[in-house]
């Protein structure tokens, strides 16, 4: 919806994570890395470990967003080098938005993958963080703008700083 809404000029700028369209007027720069984290609810035998197998987690009941998600896409993409498949998952139930997974993970019902934002901004104290042996999953969040739609001096100059910062080396001061 939001490159939608970028490609029709209804918006200036927008965030989103996956582009399944492509549309010709759109550009986009990579903005920054979501860290999607397993979770597992505090009394879970995974909460005293400090990290599991990637096998085991088919041994478990997963809460997962839906197939249409980034966090899906961006999970099912790092369990396939270890040989897993969404299919070869227990998924107990889906849910629409990383902070219902994150609540039904608090309530015991499963374990589940939820952006490290949601972490921290909702239950950083409430769920166990786990680490999962060579895991390593980041969704990728995107910045766009209509190539064709005038821009401010102020829109060139936001879209430039973000160009110019994307460019710069990790470990520049100057970011």
């Amino acid at each position: 919806e939001a490159v939608r809404m970028v490609a029709e000029g209804e918006v200036h700028f927008a965030l989103f994570i996956m582009n399944k369209e492509t549309y010709a007027d759109v550009e986009s720069l990579s903005f920054l890395c979501d860290p999607i984290i397993l979770i597992a609810p505090l009394d879970h035998p995974w909460a005293q470990c400090s990290e599991i197998d990637p096998q085991e987690l088919i041994e478990e009941d997963m809460i997962m967003r839906e197939t249409s998600s980034g966090t899906f896409s961006a999970v099912r993409e790092a369990l396939a080098p270890f040989g897993i498949s969404m299919n070869d998952l227990r998924i107990l139930i889906t849910l629409g938005n990383a902070e219902a997974i994150a609540l039904a993970v608090q309530e015991g019902i499963g374990v589940g993958f939820v952006s490290k934002m949601v972490i921290d901004r909702l239950c950083s104290q409430k769920v166990a963080v786990v680490r999962v042996r060579g895991l390593d999953i980041c969704r990728e969040i995107y910045i766009g703008r209509n190539t064709r739609r005038p821009a401010t001096s102020a829109q060139n100059a936001f879209w430039s700083f973000i160009a110019n910062v994307e460019n710069k080396p990790q470990d520049s001061p100057e970011i």
